[in-house]
């Protein structure tokens, strides 16, 4: 590039200058004054609080009332849980008599002549442990027994 080139005027300030900066404050526009909007605030307080609490009791009513419904079922449902464990038991028991049938001194429902629990009276009822539902199974692995369905 040389000095001579030229590519045009120069950009140089206005004839008569700059005009003088505005440092003035220029007030926001706002969508309601602040009067305006306390009352608004309040109004809706007054209007809404009532109509929250009341929706409170509704749900407070629901949720004793679900509540309920649940503590009067949930003994339903442990008694026919244990009603299917004694069916069981029994099914189990029935095999276990057709199974040892053939070997004169096995009494059925005890350890080889002994009782499981020695020191519980006879009208104890046990929760029998989970291994002892898997006794006459054909899979080994019980997993797939409870997964399966």
């Amino acid at each position: 590039m040389t000095s001579n080139s030229k590519h045009g005027p120069q950009d140089l300030p206005p004839k008569n200058g700059y005009p003088p900066l505005d440092f003035s404050r220029i007030r926001v526009n706002t969508f309601m004054k602040g009067k305006w909007a306390l009352a608004l605030f309040i109004a809706t307080n007054v209007v809404g609080m009532p109509l929250y609490f009341e929706g409170q009791k509704i749900l407070t009513k629901r949720k004793i009332a679900k509540l309920s419904d649940e503590l009067a079922i949930f003994p339903i449902f442990l008694a026919e849980m244990d009603r299917n464990i004694l069916r069981y038991m029994k099914k189990a028991r029935d095999i276990e008599t057709d199974v040892m049938k053939n070997f004169p001194k096995w009494e059925v429902g005890t350890y080889f002549g002994s009782k499981r629990y020695q020191t519980l009276s006879e009208d104890t009822y046990v929760t029998p442990p989970t291994a002892d539902f898997y006794l006459f199974t054909q899979d080994l692995m019980p997993s797939r027994m409870i997964f399966a369905r």
